[in-house]
């Protein structure tokens, strides 16, 4: 009876401990799954041609609601909790990874900025995602 208590405990205790590591998106460094606050976030996604064009660019950005705000888009990136920046391919794996962390997919908006300043416009997904309690 022992060892099956014993087992029943170490079982539970590992399931605890697979969904807590499991659960974890960091945003530069930042765990945004226990932040009370971050129940939305919002990935903002350059078209995949754009990114394949400038492989060093960053062209993904998360917005959690965090309280700094710069004119450097793309400045928030999905890292390791000791942030480093982890880097993705293109967008559905920058969504998968998401969804992995215990996020759902409400919601993806299509948009186009307008060419300006002898440039071509740029193709952008924003995918809005709920935290899964």
């Amino acid at each position: 009876m022992k060892i099956k208590s014993f087992f029943i405990s170490l079982t539970i205790v590992l399931s605890v401990l697979s969904t807590d590591v499991s659960a974890q998106l960091f945003v530069n460094g930042r765990n945004v799954n226990v932040l009370d606050s971050a129940q939305v976030i919002e990935l903002t996604a350059v078209n995949n041609l754009i990114h394949r064009v400038s492989k060093n660019a960053n062209w993904y950005d998360v917005d959690y609601g965090q309280s700094t705000f710069d004119d450097n888009l793309f400045k928030y990136q999905i890292t390791d909790s000791s942030n480093n920046m982890i880097k993705f391919g293109n967008t559905i794996q920058v969504v998968n990874f998401i969804i992995s962390k215990g996020w759902e997919v409400l919601n993806v908006v299509y948009f186009y900025t307008p060419a300006s300043r002898g440039s071509d416009g740029v193709p952008y997904y924003k995918y809005i995602f709920k935290k899964i309690k």
